[in-house]
């Protein structure tokens, strides 16, 4: 069995069944506030202080002041882990994603392979490709520089874990959901009372091991994100069958036993329907 990379958030190893595989690249794809960027500097995070994974974070055009800024509601000591380079953090320019030559590689790549032959990192998180699609201007050459990005992660010993927008409509993919291994699919709706925003988190597409399919809910706390799985464990759902019967559990009523062939079911649960005054 293939090394996982657990990612240390509650519930999401869970529906990855152990966590994703090392180098397998992964997409977290949600509209804005969906959480994308905590769940990436949280995986990020945790591998370091957790799994003892160093890692990388790539930010396009923000301050190291806004980021500390924005992390300092959740409860990570995250600058201990950047002052001991367990952490490395590039602020980079879209531009030094395009390579000039193709025999060569970009400015950024450059950079980040520097950066895994000082501190071995294993991790690397890049928020976000949508600046990369921006600036590509020949559409034919976009699928080949975006996977050649990707094979060069890949090549030094990363798993790189990426953001994107989605500004698609529902069920429309774009190239990029084609080239990776794995999927997220991270959305904020309108709960049913229109009190508070429902977040669901999905896993479209995972290569090279199962999860539990479906859209399942989670929150940001000060512990950053948490997600709760909706269908018990495997183990759980033996444990329960096995201990399921056929027992007959009496109404009280003799007609209804009748009726019910011996009553009820133990372990089932029964609706009285009918109208009002009946």
């Amino acid at each position: 069995m293939a090394q996982r990379m657990q990612t240390g958030i509650n519930g999401l190893d869970e529906i990855l069944h152990g966590g994703f595989l090392y180098h397998n690249s992964i997409l977290l794809k949600g509209p804005p506030g969906s959480g994308k960027t905590t769940l990436g500097i949280q995986t990020i995070y945790n591998g370091v202080v957790q799994y003892d994974d160093n890692g990388i974070i790539v930010l396009f055009e923000q301050f190291p002041q806004q980021l500390y800024r924005d992390l300092s509601s959740y409860s990570w000591d995250i600058e201990t882990q950047i002052s001991q380079k367990k952490i490395s953090l590039i602020f980079a320019r879209a531009e030094e994603l395009i390579t000039k030559k193709l025999v060569s590689d970009s400015p950024l790549i450059s950079r980040i392979h520097d950066i895994v032959m000082e501190t071995s990192a294993k991790r690397i998180m890049i928020d976000s490709i949508s600046h990369y699609l921006h600036i590509i201007k020949h559409k034919m050459d976009e699928r080949d520089m975006f996977l050649r990005f990707i094979n060069s992660l890949k090549s030094i010993g990363l798993t790189p874990i990426m953001t994107s927008e989605s500004t698609r409509g529902e069920g429309e993919f774009g190239f990029e959901d084609y080239l990776v291994d794995c999927v997220l699919k991270l959305s904020s709706e309108a709960s049913m009372d229109k009190t508070f925003p429902m977040r669901m988190i999905e896993v479209k597409k995972t290569r090279g091991h199962d999860h539990i399919r479906g859209r399942h809910p989670y929150k940001i706390g000060p512990n950053g994100v948490e997600v709760f799985p909706h269908q018990l464990p495997d183990h759980c759902d033996r444990e329960i069958s096995e201990e399921l019967t056929l027992e007959k559990v009496s109404t009280g009523i003799s007609g209804l036993d009748e009726l019910l062939g011996g009553g009820y079911t133990r372990g089932t649960a029964a609706i009285v329907a009918g109208m009002s005054g009946t």
